[in-house]
């Protein structure tokens, strides 16, 4: 049993070197805490939608796609030439307006009726300011808030998509990737499976469970004392509660990735430390338990 046991922990640690080598970039120590929060509490993404999402100044398939609404859009330049800054900035809401409804629909669902319509009603978590009032179905002078505004979801992404991604295309590379169709944008507005960094978090935080199981039992007939047992069991299991409750409540990027990491953490030591005391009573110790065992 000890052997056994030995070659399970042994296996865990290599899993946990392994996710450290995966998530550590070349040049540091530790992982980047940002994005540890952001592989455990992300659910998956179409591609348009990171894109949309990404930072950067410049466009690419594997970057952002932001600059095609404000510095690599049509025209830009004539746009913003002799504007004042109070209207370059308003200029620049409108063009923030026009990312963040896209945004929506994709992340709504992305109804094949509002594209084939030109015709979307953005949902209520788009907190949009402004929008271009060319992409607004009802009259852009109405008292209508830009949150609560139809967009004209089709032409928004004729403008600012299938200039580059269509078979005319501006740009050499993305013409070959034509999204001036529903058939078309489909495959691409479908969540992604979780990347390999993802996954590795994943099977890590999963295999902690059974692994402090196992481990908790058998420090639990160790012969240490009885109140020692009692409160590193109790400080692990809090720990894991308190890790599975985040995982399975928190939100996306909110404050839950960074309390898992935390709990994860303080689960793993106290595992670490019941499987070092079963081992040590099981390979080296052969005395019976202590008396409330």
């Amino acid at each position: 049993m000890g052997l056994l046991l030995t070659a399970v922990a042994i296996g865990y640690g290599s899993l946990l070197v392994a996710v450290y080598f995966q998530l550590t970039p070349p040049s540091s120590l530790f992982p980047d805490l940002r994005e540890l929060d952001r592989l455990i509490t992300a659910r998956p993404v179409s591609k348009i939608e990171q894109l949309l999402e990404a930072g950067g100044d410049q466009m690419n398939g594997g970057g952002t796609m932001r600059p095609a609404f404000t510095l690599q859009s049509i025209g830009w330049e004539d746009a913003v030439r002799n504007l004042t800054e109070d209207q370059k900035g308003r200029l620049l809401q409108q063009r923030e307006g026009e990312r963040l409804a896209l945004l929506d629909w994709v992340r709504s669902g992305a109804s094949r009726d509002a594209y084939s319509q030109d015709d979307y009603l953005l949902s209520g978590a788009a907190k949009i300011q402004q929008i271009t009032a060319a992409y607004r179905v009802s009259d852009p002078s109405a008292d209508v808030p830009a949150a609560a505004a139809r967009v004209r979801i089709r032409s928004l992404i004729a403008d600012r998509c299938v200039t580059c991604h269509g078979e005319n295309g501006r740009h050499d590379t993305a013409r070959f990737i034509p999204l001036d169709s529903y058939e078309q944008l489909e495959p691409r507005l479908r969540p992604e499976s979780p990347g390999a960094q993802q996954k590795w978090v994943a099977v890590a935080l999963v295999g902690l469970l059974p692994l402090a199981l196992v481990f908790g039992v058998g420090y639990w007939h160790t012969s240490h004392p009885l109140l020692t047992r009692s409160f590193t069991l109790t400080l692990t299991g809090s720990a894991l509660g308190v890790m599975l409750a985040c995982w399975l409540l928190g939100g996306s990027g909110a404050w839950s990735g960074r309390a898992i990491a935390v709990a994860a953490a303080l689960a793993t030591l106290g595992t670490a430390l019941h499987a070092f005391a079963t081992l040590n009573d099981l390979l080296f110790d052969m005395r019976p338990p202590r008396d409330g065992a």
